[in-house]
């Protein structure tokens, strides 16, 4: 599942989440750049490599 952080609230909330020491899953954070609308990898691709293993968000730069 991609989690989509579109807002200051939910990235201070990503932020926690990574800083959690009962977390039981990796996390990958794909950042977008200011520059562009979409990440400059294929994040379908990246979630269905790491299948239910990993959670990943995708974070616009200046959220």
């Amino acid at each position: 599942m991609i989690t989509h952080i579109e807002s200051p609230t939910e990235a201070a909330s990503l932020a926690q989440s990574l800083l959690r020491r009962d977390r039981t899953k990796p996390a990958v954070v794909v950042s977008v750049s200011v520059t562009a609308d979409e990440p400059f990898i294929d994040v379908a691709e990246l979630t269905k490599a790491v299948g239910d293993d990993c959670e990943v968000y995708v974070i616009k730069t200046g959220s």
